[in-house]
């Protein structure tokens, strides 16, 4: 659970200094421990060649009937364990996966209307190895990969081809910065 911590310090300039928030992290490190993301989505593992297809257990539940699918490797830089902002899609599932095996994070918080955006008490921070896919059910706010280092991490991301033009809603925090602690 989210714990607020008096880490504000005072300035000399007139703007308020947003209030820490540390987001205590959960490691979803295998199948068993995947449970705990599914009011969010479904974490994906390998599985052997044939296996039958099977919703949840195994397979994503995709929904990519409002457009054309696009699926594509991006890079994304080193953003610290920091967040200020969080997004969603309303109009379709996300599915992002490490290329390499590097431990990255989410903040991720249940669907709601872009006018109530999620409260601390609603955000939970995962943190996830390579080797899974990480499917974001349609409408759930999320706010990385996010991760340390020196390196950017490549990642392979399915959504529509049009997600961040037409279906990028993002909330802004103006009085907390949100940090994660592993």
């Amino acid at each position: 659970l989210p714990c607020v911590s008096s880490s504000s310090s005072s300035s000399s300039s007139s703007s308020p200094v947003p209030v820490s928030v540390s987001l205590h992290v959960t490691a979803i490190t295998s199948k068993s421990e995947a449970a705990a993301f599914q009011p969010f989505g479904q974490v994906v593992w390998p599985e052997e060649d044939g296996t039958p297809y099977e919703v949840p257990l195994y397979d994503a539940s995709l929904d990519l009937s409002a457009g054309q699918p696009r699926f594509y490797m991006m890079r994304i830089p080193p953003r610290g364990l920091e967040m200020d902002r969080i997004t969603y899609h309303a109009d379709v599932t996300q599915c992002l996966a490490s290329m390499q095996d590097s431990t990255w994070h989410l903040v991720v918080a249940e669907p709601s209307d872009l006018s109530k955006p999620p409260t601390a008490e609603q955000l939970h921070a995962f943190a996830f190895k390579g080797g899974c896919i990480v499917k974001l059910n349609k409408g759930t706010w999320h706010a990385g990969p996010l991760f340390d280092g020196e390196d950017e991490i490549a990642f392979y991301n399915l959504e529509l081809a049009d997600t961040n033009t037409v279906d990028h809603n993002t909330h802004i925090y103006e009085d907390e910065v949100y940090t994660l602690h592993t």
